[in-house]
């Protein structure tokens, strides 16, 4: 191997190790600097992260990814599940897919927890919180 690619793999992997270092820092020392943890109090899927993640909810759990579900949804949920109206009064999502797409192998993982651990399977309680969550570190150190 050429010296120019060991110091470029070398700088590589301390790039990784910094990022993961920091990763890691904000994840136990949470509590320390803003209180308590957006996975505790259910307040990772909030804000533009909920609009790119309602595709999945809407297609695996409610089983109507035209969001047509939301005229009779009751509950906390409506509000997490937000989605645009076309002229003709039809739900539209106002973003691409592509997000969820990257969302949904940790959606899926956590489906499975709700299903066995007996947490709400709405798409929106701790096992979803923490899924979300652990996607943005995963994908950070990717």
């Amino acid at each position: 191997m050429s010296s120019r690619k060991i110091s470029t793999f070398k700088f590589s992997i301390a790039a990784i190790l910094v990022v993961i270092y920091f990763q890691i820092n904000v994840l136990v020392n949470q509590d320390n600097n803003i209180g308590k943890p957006r996975w505790k109090n259910n307040n990772v899927i909030t804000w533009d992260i909920r609009e790119y993640y309602a595709y999945l909810p809407a297609t695996f759990i409610y089983n109507d990814p035209s969001f047509s579900f939301l005229d009779t949804m009751k509950g906390n949920n409506k509000g997490n599940l937000t989605c645009g109206k076309s002229p003709i009064g039809k739900y539209v999502g106002r973003v691409s897919i592509g997000m969820a797409v990257a969302y949904a192998p940790f959606f899926f993982l956590s489906d499975a927890i709700a299903n066995i651990s007996g947490a709400p399977r709405d798409g929106f309680s701790q096992p979803y919180q923490w899924g979300i969550y652990i996607s943005g570190f995963i994908y950070s150190t990717g």
